[in-house]
Protein backbone atom coordinates (compact mmCIF):
# COMPACT_ATOMS: atom_id res chain seq x y z
CA UNK A 1 0.00 0.00 0.00
CA UNK A 2 1.46 3.23 -1.07
CA UNK A 3 1.26 5.96 1.53
CA UNK A 4 1.07 9.64 0.70
CA UNK A 5 1.93 12.17 2.92
CA UNK A 6 1.18 16.12 2.64
CA UNK A 7 4.59 18.21 1.61
CA UNK A 8 5.26 19.37 5.19
CA UNK A 9 8.72 18.60 6.89
CA UNK A 10 8.80 16.38 9.52
CA UNK A 11 11.03 15.04 11.86
CA UNK A 12 11.66 11.34 12.30
CA UNK A 13 13.47 9.69 14.68
CA UNK A 14 13.84 5.40 14.76
CA UNK A 15 13.08 4.28 18.07
CA UNK A 16 13.91 1.20 19.38
CA UNK A 17 11.13 -1.30 20.54
CA UNK A 18 11.91 -4.56 21.25
CA UNK A 19 13.46 -6.47 18.02
CA UNK A 20 12.58 -3.88 15.73
CA UNK A 21 12.23 0.22 15.52
CA UNK A 22 9.21 2.35 15.78
CA UNK A 23 9.19 5.55 13.59
CA UNK A 24 7.65 8.68 15.70
CA UNK A 25 7.12 11.53 13.47
CA UNK A 26 7.31 15.54 15.14
CA UNK A 27 6.12 18.65 13.68
CA UNK A 28 8.84 20.80 13.62
CA UNK A 29 6.18 23.69 14.98
CA UNK A 30 5.77 21.96 18.24
CA UNK A 31 9.27 23.03 18.69
CA UNK A 32 8.90 26.92 17.65
CA UNK A 33 8.40 29.46 20.65
CA UNK A 34 5.01 30.95 20.31
CA UNK A 35 4.58 34.78 19.23
CA UNK A 36 5.29 36.77 22.74
CA UNK A 37 8.22 34.72 23.92
CA UNK A 38 9.69 34.95 20.47
CA UNK A 39 9.24 38.63 20.50
CA UNK A 40 11.13 38.48 24.18
CA UNK A 41 14.23 36.10 22.29
CA UNK A 42 14.14 39.24 19.90
CA UNK A 43 14.84 41.74 22.36
CA UNK A 44 11.15 43.19 21.72
CA UNK A 45 11.03 43.96 25.75
CA UNK A 46 8.91 47.07 25.31
CA UNK A 47 6.81 45.79 22.45
CA UNK A 48 5.91 42.94 25.25
CA UNK A 49 5.58 45.11 28.06
CA UNK A 50 2.65 46.61 25.74
CA UNK A 51 0.88 44.19 24.61
CA UNK A 52 0.68 42.57 28.29
CA UNK A 53 -0.25 45.88 29.44
CA UNK A 54 -2.80 45.78 27.11
CA UNK A 55 -3.94 42.45 28.03
CA UNK A 56 -3.89 41.12 24.60
CA UNK A 57 -0.66 38.74 25.29
CA UNK A 58 -2.58 35.76 25.87
CA UNK A 59 -4.88 36.57 22.65
CA UNK A 60 -1.85 36.43 20.85
CA UNK A 61 0.15 33.55 22.19
CA UNK A 62 -2.10 30.83 22.39
CA UNK A 63 -4.99 31.82 19.30
CA UNK A 64 -3.79 32.78 16.04
CA UNK A 65 -2.05 32.68 13.58
CA UNK A 66 -1.21 36.37 13.74
CA UNK A 67 1.13 38.41 11.75
CA UNK A 68 2.77 40.96 15.13
CA UNK A 69 4.69 44.02 13.51
CA UNK A 70 6.54 44.76 16.56
CA UNK A 71 8.36 47.99 16.83
CA UNK A 72 12.25 47.85 18.31
CA UNK A 73 12.68 49.82 21.92
CA UNK A 74 13.78 52.34 21.60
CA UNK A 75 10.75 53.40 18.97
CA UNK A 76 8.43 53.99 21.73
CA UNK A 77 10.47 56.52 23.20
CA UNK A 78 10.20 58.94 19.97
CA UNK A 79 6.52 58.54 19.32
CA UNK A 80 4.53 60.79 17.12
CA UNK A 81 2.11 63.40 18.44
CA UNK A 82 -1.16 62.48 16.12
CA UNK A 83 -3.35 65.36 18.33
CA UNK A 84 -6.77 63.28 19.29
CA UNK A 85 -5.07 59.70 18.10
CA UNK A 86 -5.95 56.80 20.25
CA UNK A 87 -4.54 55.17 23.34
CA UNK A 88 -1.97 52.53 23.42
CA UNK A 89 -3.97 49.34 23.76
CA UNK A 90 -5.94 50.44 20.35
CA UNK A 91 -2.04 51.05 18.87
CA UNK A 92 -1.43 47.65 19.74
CA UNK A 93 -4.23 46.18 18.34
CA UNK A 94 -3.16 48.08 15.44
CA UNK A 95 -0.32 46.19 15.53
CA UNK A 96 -1.42 43.09 15.27
CA UNK A 97 -2.82 41.35 11.77
CA UNK A 98 -5.27 38.62 11.29
CA UNK A 99 -3.48 35.55 9.53
CA UNK A 100 0.24 34.92 8.51
CA UNK A 101 1.85 36.92 6.41
CA UNK A 102 5.54 36.41 5.82
CA UNK A 103 7.66 39.10 3.50
CA UNK A 104 7.02 36.55 0.53
CA UNK A 105 3.99 37.82 0.14
CA UNK A 106 4.12 41.84 1.03
CA UNK A 107 3.36 43.70 -2.40
CA UNK A 108 2.74 47.49 -3.48
CA UNK A 109 -0.90 48.28 -1.69
CA UNK A 110 -1.46 44.63 0.15
CA UNK A 111 -3.78 45.41 3.39
CA UNK A 112 -4.56 42.84 6.07
CA UNK A 113 -7.16 42.85 8.70
CA UNK A 114 -5.80 44.27 12.19
CA UNK A 115 -7.30 43.19 15.17
CA UNK A 116 -8.06 46.91 16.10
CA UNK A 117 -11.84 46.33 14.51
CA UNK A 118 -12.51 47.76 11.31
CA UNK A 119 -9.31 48.55 10.86
CA UNK A 120 -6.64 47.46 8.18
CA UNK A 121 -2.62 47.34 8.15
CA UNK A 122 -1.54 48.71 4.70
CA UNK A 123 2.16 47.30 3.46
CA UNK A 124 3.82 49.81 0.48
CA UNK A 125 6.81 48.85 -1.22
CA UNK A 126 8.62 51.48 -2.89
CA UNK A 127 11.39 51.46 -5.17
CA UNK A 128 14.05 53.62 -6.22
CA UNK A 129 16.37 52.66 -8.50
CA UNK A 130 17.59 48.99 -7.07
CA UNK A 131 16.63 49.60 -3.95
CA UNK A 132 13.21 49.12 -2.44
CA UNK A 133 11.72 50.39 1.30
CA UNK A 134 8.74 48.08 2.77
CA UNK A 135 6.65 50.29 4.68
CA UNK A 136 3.77 48.66 7.04
CA UNK A 137 0.98 51.94 7.95
CA UNK A 138 4.02 54.41 6.86
CA UNK A 139 6.67 52.72 9.17
CA UNK A 140 9.68 50.88 8.12
CA UNK A 141 10.16 47.38 8.17
CA UNK A 142 13.79 46.70 9.26
CA UNK A 143 13.74 42.92 9.41
CA UNK A 144 11.37 40.25 8.27
CA UNK A 145 9.70 36.47 9.19
CA UNK A 146 10.76 35.82 12.31
CA UNK A 147 8.49 32.31 12.66
CA UNK A 148 6.46 31.29 15.78
CA UNK A 149 4.62 28.46 16.56
CA UNK A 150 1.64 30.60 15.81
CA UNK A 151 2.56 33.22 13.23
CA UNK A 152 5.23 35.64 12.44
CA UNK A 153 6.52 38.51 13.59
CA UNK A 154 8.57 41.62 11.61
CA UNK A 155 10.14 44.45 13.43
CA UNK A 156 9.43 48.44 12.70
CA UNK A 157 11.29 50.68 13.23
CA UNK A 158 8.62 53.34 15.06
CA UNK A 159 5.54 52.58 16.44
CA UNK A 160 2.20 53.10 14.17
CA UNK A 161 0.69 56.26 15.96
CA UNK A 162 -1.84 57.12 13.92
CA UNK A 163 -4.71 55.28 15.11
CA UNK A 164 -7.76 57.40 15.97
CA UNK A 165 -11.05 56.09 18.06
CA UNK A 166 -13.24 55.49 14.96
CA UNK A 167 -11.75 54.45 11.20
CA UNK A 168 -12.04 57.02 8.83
CA UNK A 169 -11.13 57.69 4.91
CA UNK A 170 -8.84 60.29 4.04
CA UNK A 171 -12.02 62.48 4.13
CA UNK A 172 -13.56 60.92 7.15
CA UNK A 173 -10.64 61.29 9.31
CA UNK A 174 -10.02 64.97 8.59
CA UNK A 175 -12.62 65.44 11.28
CA UNK A 176 -10.57 62.80 14.22
CA UNK A 177 -7.13 63.96 13.32
CA UNK A 178 -7.05 67.46 12.20
CA UNK A 179 -9.13 70.34 12.96
CA UNK A 180 -8.09 72.81 11.09
CA UNK A 181 -9.30 71.61 7.64
CA UNK A 182 -12.77 72.86 8.10
CA UNK A 183 -12.29 75.31 4.97
CA UNK A 184 -11.23 71.86 3.18
CA UNK A 185 -14.39 69.94 3.96
CA UNK A 186 -16.46 72.68 3.36
CA UNK A 187 -14.92 72.55 -0.40
CA UNK A 188 -14.82 68.91 -0.77
CA UNK A 189 -18.80 68.29 0.45
CA UNK A 190 -19.87 71.76 -1.88
CA UNK A 191 -17.79 69.91 -4.87
CA UNK A 192 -19.94 67.27 -4.30
CA UNK A 193 -16.39 65.68 -4.47
CA UNK A 194 -16.65 63.41 -1.09
CA UNK A 195 -18.08 60.09 -1.73
CA UNK A 196 -14.90 60.27 -4.51
CA UNK A 197 -12.41 60.79 -1.43
CA UNK A 198 -14.28 58.60 0.56
CA UNK A 199 -14.37 55.56 -2.05
CA UNK A 200 -11.51 55.68 -3.99
CA UNK A 201 -8.73 53.38 -2.78
CA UNK A 202 -5.88 53.78 -2.38
CA UNK A 203 -5.35 57.15 -2.67
CA UNK A 204 -2.99 60.09 -0.75
CA UNK A 205 -4.60 63.63 0.40
CA UNK A 206 -2.60 66.53 0.30
CA UNK A 207 -4.95 68.60 2.75
CA UNK A 208 -4.46 72.50 3.17
CA UNK A 209 -5.16 73.67 6.54
CA UNK A 210 -7.44 76.56 6.84
CA UNK A 211 -4.27 78.91 7.06
CA UNK A 212 -3.38 77.49 3.81
CA UNK A 213 -6.58 78.30 2.37
CA UNK A 214 -6.60 81.90 3.82
CA UNK A 215 -3.42 82.98 2.35
CA UNK A 216 -5.96 83.03 -1.40
CA UNK A 217 -7.46 85.83 -0.03
CA UNK A 218 -11.76 85.95 0.77
CA UNK A 219 -12.26 87.33 -3.08
CA UNK A 220 -10.72 83.69 -4.90
CA UNK A 221 -13.02 81.86 -2.09
CA UNK A 222 -15.90 83.23 -3.27
CA UNK A 223 -14.71 82.34 -6.88
CA UNK A 224 -13.92 78.91 -5.64
CA UNK A 225 -17.49 78.78 -3.97
CA UNK A 226 -19.18 80.16 -7.18
CA UNK A 227 -17.70 77.88 -9.87
CA UNK A 228 -17.71 74.12 -8.65
CA UNK A 229 -15.77 72.79 -12.26
CA UNK A 230 -13.04 75.02 -11.15
CA UNK A 231 -13.23 74.17 -7.46
CA UNK A 232 -13.19 70.79 -8.58
CA UNK A 233 -9.88 70.42 -10.59
CA UNK A 234 -8.26 72.32 -7.55
CA UNK A 235 -9.27 69.93 -5.24
CA UNK A 236 -8.78 66.38 -7.52
CA UNK A 237 -5.03 68.17 -7.99
CA UNK A 238 -4.26 67.79 -3.95
CA UNK A 239 -5.37 64.01 -4.31
CA UNK A 240 -2.66 61.89 -5.28
CA UNK A 241 -2.86 57.88 -6.87
CA UNK A 242 -1.31 55.37 -4.20
CA UNK A 243 -0.46 55.75 -0.95
CA UNK A 244 2.60 57.88 -0.09
CA UNK A 245 4.42 58.12 3.25
CA UNK A 246 7.55 59.85 3.91
CA UNK A 247 9.94 57.14 4.51
CA UNK A 248 8.74 56.03 0.81
CA UNK A 249 9.30 59.48 -0.99
CA UNK A 250 12.64 60.08 -2.62
CA UNK A 251 13.57 63.98 -3.46
CA UNK A 252 12.55 64.40 -7.09
CA UNK A 253 9.83 62.24 -6.99
CA UNK A 254 6.99 62.91 -9.23
CA UNK A 255 3.20 61.83 -8.26
CA UNK A 256 0.08 62.03 -10.61
CA UNK A 257 -2.98 63.75 -9.17
CA UNK A 258 -6.63 62.51 -9.88
CA UNK A 259 -6.75 65.97 -11.59
CA UNK A 260 -4.15 64.34 -14.15
CA UNK A 261 -1.41 67.06 -12.86
CA UNK A 262 1.82 66.46 -11.02
CA UNK A 263 3.22 66.61 -7.81
CA UNK A 264 6.86 67.11 -7.47
CA UNK A 265 8.71 65.96 -3.57
CA UNK A 266 11.03 67.59 -2.54
CA UNK A 267 12.79 66.82 1.31
CA UNK A 268 14.99 69.33 3.17
CA UNK A 269 17.72 67.72 5.42
CA UNK A 270 15.51 67.01 8.50
CA UNK A 271 13.25 64.15 6.24
CA UNK A 272 10.07 67.03 6.43
CA UNK A 273 8.53 66.79 2.59
CA UNK A 274 7.56 69.44 0.80
CA UNK A 275 4.79 68.99 -2.71
CA UNK A 276 5.34 71.13 -5.32
CA UNK A 277 6.88 73.53 -2.49
CA UNK A 278 3.86 72.82 0.15
CA UNK A 279 5.92 71.90 3.33
CA UNK A 280 3.95 69.27 5.33
CA UNK A 281 2.79 70.29 9.17
CA UNK A 282 1.65 67.54 10.36
CA UNK A 283 2.56 63.93 7.77
CA UNK A 284 1.47 60.40 7.51
CA UNK A 285 -1.53 60.01 8.97
CA UNK A 286 -3.06 56.24 8.09
CA UNK A 287 -6.60 56.24 6.87
CA UNK A 288 -8.94 53.34 5.48
CA UNK A 289 -8.34 54.20 1.76
CA UNK A 290 -4.63 55.86 2.30
CA UNK A 291 -2.69 58.78 3.74
CA UNK A 292 -3.02 62.20 4.93
CA UNK A 293 -0.87 64.94 4.73
CA UNK A 294 -1.63 68.50 5.92
CA UNK A 295 0.35 70.97 4.22
CA UNK A 296 0.44 74.74 4.50
CA UNK A 297 0.21 76.23 0.85
CA UNK A 298 -2.91 75.30 -1.52
CA UNK A 299 -1.70 73.68 -4.97
CA UNK A 300 -3.46 75.38 -7.83
CA UNK A 301 -2.81 73.65 -11.23
CA UNK A 302 -1.09 75.79 -14.04
CA UNK A 303 -3.98 75.16 -16.25
CA UNK A 304 -6.25 77.38 -14.13
CA UNK A 305 -4.09 80.18 -15.15
CA UNK A 306 -4.67 79.82 -18.67
CA UNK A 307 -6.40 81.84 -20.90
CA UNK A 308 -9.29 80.33 -23.05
Amino acid sequence: MLLCLPPILLLVALMPQGRGFVIEVSDPTDTQPDLVQLAQSLNLTTCVEHLKAAGIDKTVNHEGPFTIFCPINDAFDRQADYPGSAGMKEKMLQHIGKGKVTSNMFENELTLKSLLPGRKIRVNVYTAGPFSTETVNGQAVLESDHLARNGVIHILYSVMDSVYPRPGTVVGELYQCCTGTTQLLSFVHLSGLYEVMDQTEPITLLAPSDAAWAKLGSAFLNHLDKNIPLLRQVLLSHVLQGTWYTVGLSRGDTIKTLAGSKVSVTKDKNGTVSYSGAVTSLADVAAGNGAIHIIEEVLLPKQIFKRP
